[in-house]
Formats: structure tokens, sequence, C-alpha cells
């Protein structure tokens, strides 16, 4: 399994490689309000056509002291589907 992090700041999402830690990605003077992991899964149709995305956000940031919040994984989903 591909292990992505990501971080919530000013209500957008920053997804990022598992190899870089969470601290890194807030620049100074940001404030993070939630970070994790995240998987993504596609929703497909009774013929497998993929129908959506669906991003499914999971853990906590050890580096900045902060846990995932539910509503992290649709923040993901509308930001990279332009769903807003």
């Amino acid at each position: 399994m591909i292990t992505t992090k990501y971080v919530i700041v000013n209500r957008c999402a920053i997804v990022f490689s598992g190899a870089i830690q969470h601290k890194d990605m807030v620049r100074y003077g940001q404030i993070a309000t939630s970070a994790g992991f995240v998987n993504f899964h596609a929703e497909v149709d009774v013929n497998g056509e993929v129908k959506r995305l669906v991003a499914k956000t999971y853990g906590e940031s050890i580096s900045l002291g902060i846990e995932s919040k539910p509503e992290d994984g649709e923040i993901i989903n509308r930001q990279i589907l332009n769903e807003y």
C-alpha cells in the first residue's frame, strides 16, 4: 500500500508523499487544522465505469500534534475533483 499524507491549512488540502513529515508542509505563520493519512479508491457503477474518486482520511500527525477529521476526505475530494 502506498502511504500518502495530507494536511489541511486554510480549509485547503495539501496531499504529499509519506516520506515527508507533516510539519515540513506547513509554512511559518500558517495554522494546520487537521492532518493525517489518506487512501484513495474509485467508486464504480454496475458497468465497471469509474463514477467518483473517494478519499478516506485517518490517523494523526505526530509532528504537528493534531488528528484527522471526518470531513477532511470531502475537502480533499472537492479540491481534487474541482467540485467547489
